[in-house]
């Protein structure tokens, strides 16, 4: 693929991991060096797809932290799934350029807000961005649900890909791998895969109608966990990995600076914990439920649109859809963003406080929250 210097949109490097060996997996990272916000990842089978789901990312940070030219009002335009019409919503539930004024009322307001990219997807067609910004909706919806109430899952056993390349890299760098089905809403599958080693820890978590699609998209996201380590690990990029006991409500790390960095995920996570840790935080999801994956089941007549008018109704929950114009970029992606105010708004749970949303209490209104205010590690 060509890509023009002048077309790529605040991209200052591309690099591309590639293997000699015919079964290996590809990784593509754009870089941006004035804001480090902004950056696109994708781990696939091919070098193509892989390139091409980094650009994606790419395009979509970039319209959410730097579009300078349509995203300059205090309030921007949304369509309300639950009341059928077109509303205006602040900007600030939808930018990412915290450090414009224009979004707050103050400057208290301003220095006291966190939101992030969650419930954003970004795609060349209009249905699939759709599609893949709700998937992405529900999946972060139903990860701090499921953390916030410590909710046991199914099991998801993967045998029936188990000579799949993703799945047999992953065994070369996990001594353990559990994938877990946490989704919160009928029809749609949220798959958390969690890989523990000695070296090596991570999450890959996806949401689909199709439970392979799913399971095989967090898998996806596990391999990008292990690339993220090979920079620290193996070259003199970027600093050294430091592993120490961290303790849910004692990052001491953690202050105004850091919470405002658009890699407070990755850089907590990467930096501070192991897979001890990890297996601690996710050991609530251990059930004796389990499922095989027998045989593909592709729902060819899934409509986002649809799915999403039914959870709103059924919950009376305020649905938004936005727009969001692709910046500066000279592609023509379509980069669209589903979020309720009644809805989890980010997944730094330090931050969240479960009893203001509505979806906290979708199964049970007496819920309680064991988890509230500790950190949830993700990626």
């Amino acid at each position: 693929m060509t890509i023009r210097k002048d077309n790529m949109g605040f991209i200052d490097r591309v690099s591309i991991y590639r293997s000699n060996f015919r079964q290996k997996t590809n990784a593509t990272r754009t870089f941006n060096y004035s804001f480090k916000g902004i950056n696109g990842s994708s781990t696939k089978g091919t070098t193509i797809n892989t390139l091409k789901a980094a650009l994606g990312e790419h395009i979509e940070r970039v319209s959410l932290y730097k579009n300078i030219k349509n995203l300059t009002e205090k309030e921007v335009t949304a369509y309300n799934l639950l009341k059928d019409k077109i509303e205006q919503i602040p900007n600030k539930f939808v930018s990412l350029t915290v450090m414009d004024d224009i979004y707050f009322d103050n400057e208290a307001e301003k220095n006291n807000y966190y939101n992030d990219s969650s419930g954003v997807g970004s795609h060349l067609s209009s249905n699939l961005a759709l599609k893949s910004s709700f998937f992405e909706f529900v999946e972060r919806q139903s990860l701090v649900f499921s953390f916030l109430t410590e909710s046991p899952a199914l099991e998801v056993l993967f045998h029936e890909i188990e000579n799949n390349q993703l799945i047999n890299k992953l065994n070369r760098y996990f001594d353990e791998v559990k994938f877990y089905d946490i989704s919160i809403i009928k029809g749609i599958y949220v798959i958390i895969g969690i890989g523990f080693g000695t070296k090596y820890y991570g999450i890959g978590l996806s949401a689909n109608s199709n439970l392979f699609d799913a399971l095989l998209g967090a898998v996806e996201e596990l391999v990008q966990c292990i690339w993220a380590f090979l920079p620290k690990e193996y070259t003199n990029y970027g600093y050294s990995k430091k592993i120490k006991d961290v303790h849910y409500n004692e990052i001491d790390e953690i202050d105004e600076g850091i919470l405002k960095n658009p890699h407070f995920y990755s850089n907590i996570f990467f930096k501070f914990i192991d897979s001890n840790f990890l297996r601690k935080a996710f050991s609530y999801l251990a059930s004796n439920k389990s499922t095989v994956l027998q045989k593909r089941t592709v729902d060819v007549n899934f409509n986002p649109i649809y799915v999403a008018k039914k959870f709103a109704k059924k919950f009376n929950i305020n649905l938004y859809i936005i727009n969001i114009p692709a910046a500066n970029i000279d592609y023509k992606n379509k980069v669209v963003k589903f979020f309720s105010p009644e809805c989890y708004p980010h997944i730094n749970n330090l931050l969240i406080e479960p009893e203001k949303f509505k979806i906290s209490y979708i199964k049970n209104s007496q819920q309680k929250f064991p988890n509230k205010h500790k950190y949830l590690p993700f990626p």
